[in-house]
């Protein structure tokens, strides 16, 4: 559920300047177990 409010929080611009939360979200986000979840909606 962490990732859902990242995710928005990344849409809106707010982590433009939080590059550490930025990487780890695009390390979630590149996961074979995340690409899967996101195929299903």
């Amino acid at each position: 559920m962490m990732t859902v409010m990242l995710e928005i929080a990344d849409k809106v611009g707010l982590l433009t300047t939080r590059g550490n939360i930025k990487a780890y979200l695009e390390k979630v986000q590149a996961r074979a177990a995340y690409q899967a979840a996101r195929s299903y909606g």
